[in-house]
């Protein structure tokens, strides 16, 4: 359940700039790396982060 200073960094990051393109960007890394990251972060706090919840969330609604 521990989190590194990196991993908080990009979460605060990702909360900062609302989309995680943007944070990677700032961060200097690539989306998917951001990405790796912040599943991560969710593994380890056993939990799914807001931002996940949102893409899941406009896929279904595309699915519609």
């Amino acid at each position: 359940m521990d989190i590194t200073n990196h991993q908080l960094r990009a979460v605060l990051k990702i909360a900062e700039k609302g989309n995680i393109s943007h944070a990677a960007s700032a961060l200097d890394l690539s989306q998917p790396g951001l990405s790796r990251l912040l599943n991560q972060v969710e593994q380890n706090l056993d939990a799914v982060s807001y931002t996940h919840l949102r893409a899941h969330e406009t896929k279904a609604n595309l699915v519609c």
